[in-house]
């Protein structure tokens, strides 16, 4: 026999905003906080040192050889403009080489803001224009679909699966599919009991809050 619970939650402009507020801080940290653990766990992570290794001493190799061509008394002739020009992108690449855990973080957190402003403005574009109305949620097994009441009028909007992981905030839940960096699907709510407990009948696992500590010790040490 499928699980089953209805849920309804009243959303005024003051939740709303709050909720939007939570929701996008909450899932940048949480972005941050998988990227972390699936880059400490992944098999590319245990190369990376032996891999900078050789790539700057590459790069300093075409760096002394691009310098003794350059020289009056260079081993040979070549072309002026091209030796300069490979000079040059070894001493790039080799800076990018020494640098980078530092680029890797600063382009992941641009690209972990983009993404989380983006993500925040699809789920709440619409229901913004609609403030105040009703959320219903009607859960059957692993499905779930979700309709908005406004002023008596009831229109339904999706119907989808959830599955995997999920986390509950002050005034919502959302759920990851699996190794998801960015939620799957948003539901409003006010008491989140019901709908926890419903979530780990499912066998879902509960993600607890991210350690900042953590995140800002990674980003530190990118710096």
């Amino acid at each position: 026999m499928n699980e089953e619970l209805k849920y309804s939650c009243q959303i005024n402009a003051d939740k709303f905003i709050a909720t939007e507020n939570e929701y996008y801080e909450t899932i940048k940290k949480i972005a941050d906080f998988k990227k972390i653990k699936s880059d400490e766990n992944s098999l590319f992570n245990l190369f990376r040192p032996a891999l900078i290794w050789a790539g700057k001493s590459l790069c300093l190799l075409g760096i002394m050889l691009a310098i003794l061509v350059l020289l009056p008394f260079g081993i040979c002739s070549t072309n002026y403009f091209m030796t300069v020009s490979l000079l040059i992108f070894f001493i790039v690449t080799f800076l990018l080489f020494k640098n980078e855990r530092k680029i890797s973080v600063m382009m992941w957190e641009k690209i972990n803001k983009l993404v989380s402003e983006s993500r925040t403005e699809h789920t709440f574009k619409i229901a913004r224009r609609l403030v105040p109305f009703t959320a219903n949620y009607h859960l059957i097994g692993n499905t779930i679909t979700y309709s908005r009441t406004k002023e008596g009028n009831e229109a339904m909007n999706w119907s989808k699966t959830i599955e995997n992981e999920f986390y509950t905030g002050r005034n919502f839940v959302i759920t990851y599919k699996k190794r998801s960096l960015f939620p799957h699907l948003f539901i409003f709510a006010d008491s989140t009991g019901e709908i926890i407990s419903y979530l780990n009948n499912l066998g879902m696992t509960q993600i607890s809050y991210p350690d900042t500590t953590e995140i800002a010790r990674y980003k530190k040490e990118g710096n």
